[in-house]
Formats: C-alpha cells, sequence, structure tokens
C-alpha cells in the first residue's frame, strides 16, 4: 500500500522509472575496429501486425557503436554473455590477465576469470550466475561470485585442484565428441544443461543421443536419452509454451523452420536419476522465417536466434546482397597473411535482418510465427569477412 500511495503521489514516476531499469536492448558485436570490437545497441520496436513491406526491408545504418573493445578480430566463438547483462570476451590472453566482462547497463568493464585458453569451445550461460565451457576434450564451469562475497573467496571454492586458486572448475570430461554436438539448451529448472548430440560418420554414424549436466549438484555428464533434439544449436525455454524453440540450420529441407520440443516434466527423468528420457513430442513451425528473396540478389549467411521472453523472439539474420553497391557498405577482407594483414575490400554487401515475432500454438497445435515485424541495417564497413560469415553475435541484455 505505502509504495502505490508513492506512486500515486509522484504521478507514477516512481513506477516509470522501475520499468525503465527493466527495460532491454539488443546488442550486436562487430570486428570493425582495428585494434578489436565495437557494441552497437539497437532499439526493436514491439512486433506489429503487418507483414513487413519491402519499406520495411530497405537496409538502413546501423546504430552508432556506444562501447569498443581491444581482442583478436575475426574470432566470434569467444563471444559470449552471462552473468547477467553482461558481454564476456573469452579471447585468449597471457596467463594471470583476466578477460573482459563488459557490463552494458553500467558501461563499465570489469576483470572476470582469467582465461581458460580453449582451442574449439562453445559456451552455455546457466542460471545469471555460471558459465559452462565446452572444448575438445574438457568441460569447466566458472561461477561469478555474489556480491556479498570476495572474487578471493569465491575462486578459493572453484580451485583446481593442484593448489592455484581459480574462479575455473574442471569438470569430468564429457563423453560425447565436441564436433558432434548438434544442439543444446538448460533445462527448465534453470541449472541443468541438456546437449545433443549426432553422429555423422563411422560404424555408429545416425546415432543421436541427449546427455544432461546438473551444474549445482553432481557435476556429472549423464545420459539423458537416445534422441536429439531437432534444432541446430541453441535452444531457448519458453515458458509460455513449455517447450525449448530453436531453428533449423543444417538439413537443406527444414532450413530457416523454427522447432519446439516439448519439456520433459518428473523427478524421474531429473539428471543422475540413472533412468533414460523416452523422445519428448517436437512441431515445427508452418512459416519458414529466413529470408527468400533470391529475385533482390540476396543470399542467406548466417543467423542467431535471440529470446526475448514472453513467446517473443528476435531472428538476426546475416544476408549476402550480391549486387554491387558504395564503398561505405563493403565489408573488408583480412588477408590471408595472418594478424597485421592489410585488409582488402571483397565483392558484395551484407546487412543484417531483424525480424522479431512472436510464437503460439493455434488451435490444431501447430505452431505459428505471427505479429511480425522486420527492419534492415547494413553491416559496418569494416568488419572483416571471417566474422561476418559466423553467425551474428547478438545479445538481448
Amino acid at each position: 500500500m505505502p509504495k502505490r500511495q508513492c506512486d500515486k503521489r509522484d504521478g507514477g514516476r516512481t513506477a516509470k522509472r522501475r520499468r525503465r531499469r527493466r527495460q532491454r536492448h539488443l546488442y550486436l558485436v562487430f570486428d570493425d575496429w582495428s585494434r578489436g570490437y565495437s557494441i552497437r545497441k539497437v532499439n526493436l520496436l514491439p512486433s506489429g501486425s503487418g507483414s513487413g513491406g519491402a519499406a520495411d526491408e530497405q537496409p538502413q545504418r546501423m546504430p552508432h557503436a556506444f562501447w569498443r573493445f581491444v581482442a583478436d578480430r575475426g574470432s566470434p566463438q569467444y563471444l559470449t554473455s552471462a552473468f547477467g547483462p553482461r558481454i564476456v570476451a573469452m579471447h585468449p590472453g597471457a596467463y594471470g590477465v583476466p578477460v573482459q566482462v563488459i557490463d552494458v547497463r553500467a558501461r563499465i568493464v570489469m576483470a572476470g576469470p582469467e582465461p581458460n585458453h580453449p582451442c574449439f569451445p562453445f559456451y552455455i550461460s546457466v542460471g545469471g550466475d555460471r558459465l559452462l565451457a565446452l572444448d575438445l576434450d574438457s568441460s569447466e564451469l566458472c561461477r561469478w561470485p555474489p556480491q556479498e562475497q570476495p572474487a578471493a573467496a569465491c575462486a578459493a571454492d572453484y580451485s583446481d585442484g593442484d593448489g592455484e586458486r581459480s574462479s575455473w572448475r574442471r569438470l569430468p570430461a564429457q563423453p560425447f565428441c565436441i564436433s558432434e554436438v548438434s544442439s543444446y539448451a538448460v533445462y527448465s529448472d534453470g541449472r541443468t544443461v541438456l546437449v545433443s548430440t549426432r553422429t555423422a560418420s563411422g560404424a555408429s554414424a545416425g546415432a543421436v543421443a541427449t546427455f544432461a549436466l546438473d551444474t549445482e549438484a553432481a557435476l556429472v555428464w549423464k545420459k539423458h536419452g537416445e534422441w536429439a533434439m531437432p534444432f541446430t544449436g541453441r535452444g531457448h525455454f519458453v515458458r509460455g509454451l513449455n517447450a525449448f524453440v530453436g531453428i533449423s540450420k543444417q538439413d537443406p529441407n527444414t532450413l530457416g523452420y523454427l522447432y519446439s520440443c516439448n519439456n520433459v516434466t518428473g523427478a524421474d527423468y531429473a539428471a543422475g536419476s540413472g533412468l533414460l528420457c523416452p523422445a519428448p513430442g517436437w512441431k515445427r513451425s508452418k512459416e519458414k522465417v529466413y529470408n527468400n528473396n533470391p529475385d533482390a540478389g540476396e543470399r542467406h549467411v548466417g543467423a542467431t536466434l535471440v529470446y526475448m521472453g514472453r513467446c517473443r523472439f528476435c531472428l538476426v539474420e546475416c544476408v549476402s546482397m550480391d549486387e554491387a553497391g558504395d564503398g561505405d557498405d563493403r565489408v573488408t577482407l583480412e588477408l590471408s597473411g595472418g594478424p597485421g594483414g592489410v585488409p582488402q575490400q571483397c565483392a558484395g554487401r551484407y546487412m543484417y535482418r531483424l525480424m522479431t515475432f512472436s510464437l503460439r500454438y493455434d488451435g490444431m497445435g501447430d505452431l505459428r510465427v505471427e505479429r511480425y515485424r522486420v527492419c534492415c541495417y547494413n553491416v559496418p564497413s569494416k568488419a572483416t569477412t571471417r566474422f561476418v560469415n559466423w553467425d551474428p553475435v547478438a545479445f538481448w541484455l
């Protein structure tokens, strides 16, 4: 009651300030700076009911960079988000030098954990305070220290076992080959990681499996089921659908379609229970969300699906535009001579196509895309081809 009276006395300004503090934005990262990377903040309009006509798809200039940080260019695989509204640059560096953690709301850089010097990593943010790093033959977990706990104390809790303090905890190696990972997601409990694999060759070609890791309890990988989640790469748990949602990126017959994979409930199938979970049901969207405009000389390059909450998504798709344009829109190419090579302009232009939309099940139980809106931005002229040909680095923070 006192809070409500306060809101009335100040004309609702207190409530408005609280809403502003919770507002999130889309953050795009590019390696278009001579010393490293820039971060752009995009204000997304709410999903509309229109079809997003041709006028909406005319590319416009990308918003100005609001932050830059130093790191080796052309390495988007080392960029991730974790620990709240923060972007983490995990690029390998000198021993003893912590990685950079950029808080996009406070606009400050913090010293993160020491780099774990990965070879071919991918990262999974868990629970807002943990980061799981999977590499060729290792699994490591990093926990962000609570505000009331000094970083040194947290590091002591995560000792690597040979007397040295480290904020990384080495876990038992995963029972699968990282090159066979097809999809992953964080379970609905917010602490368990699910990873699906597909074997492409050898005696086990065609075999699929899903493994689970509870990041708060046993910290040991367990086989979860003899099935794989149907999408490619990261899946997002959507509470309103009670399902994991992801996009198909590899199968040419389903490229650009969305999948929802039912959430498995019940303690019987929790990680470590010893029981294998039966294959969950799934749905494929009726609509394809990738751009399909060959008449305009456009070609799909890569895409990242960002979850915005409340069944709303933003698809960030990189599109190659074959027709030549202004030099300001061209993407630079690093010479094969390695770091220090002189960038050259490459033929062609690239743009990011941002499609915001909502998902729901219709009366027939089919997965439907609705209330979508499209806007396009030119890729910054100095981004390297190696970076642009990767899936876009995009975060909702």
